[in-house]
């Protein structure tokens, strides 16, 4: 369309305004795809971070309660409590045939310590983890305090999943190494990933 204003000049002007209803929905579309695939991976890391999360707490209370034993000079037995939750005591350690150490916890004790976790955490207790030594969910811990080593007698792992996914949080400790490893895993506890 040709416009003739009053000074005699040409202008020339667009018909079209706006865009097609083709254009929108092109563009509602890449966006909602793109949106769908935020989520699931907005998701995915939420789900990674809440699992780091409980793993490092887990080796925090280990080596907090590490560190109770030395205060007290005593030695400590960590528990599976009723709930989802992990129990330090003062108690007494025994060894029995073959070395094997047991931590008696006296009836009426009080925690000097414990980690509650929350739902969807679980403290597991048969979990096949591929991590070394036993899985300490299962027993009565020995935490007994020694100069210049680590209170943690033997090899072991607390561990933690999340919800009914494969994400599993680990607390290990290994005989080569005096301190907890926080470690987790997104894929069932096959690989796992130090923190």
């Amino acid at each position: 369309m040709i416009l003739a204003p009053k000074n005699n000049a040409v202008v020339v002007a667009s018909a079209k305004r706006g865009f097609t209803l083709i254009e929108l929905l092109t563009v509602v579309t890449i966006i909602g795809i793109l949106s769908a695939a935020g989520v699931v991976s907005f998701r995915n890391a939420v789900l990674d971070n809440r699992a780091r999360d409980a793993a490092v707490n887990l080796a925090a209370f280990a080596e907090r309660v590490e560190a109770k034993a030395r205060q007290f000079n005593a030695p400590l037995c960590i528990k599976k409590g009723a709930g989802n939750e992990l129990l330090a005591y003062r108690g007494t350690i025994s060894v029995g045939t073959g070395g094997k150490e047991t931590c008696t916890i006296p009836d009426g004790g009080t925690p000097v310590d414990f980690i509650t976790f929350g739902s969807p955490l679980a403290l597991k207790t048969a979990k096949e983890s591929g991590l070394a030594g036993s899985n300490w969910n299962d027993a009565v811990v020995a935490v007994q305090p020694r100069i210049g080593l680590s209170a943690y007698h033997t090899e072991g792992h607390f561990t933690v999943q999340y919800g009914n996914t494969s994400r599993w949080a680990a607390a290990s400790k290994s005989n080569s190494d005096n301190r907890f490893k926080a470690q987790f895993s997104r894929n069932g506890g096959t690989l796992w990933e130090s923190l």
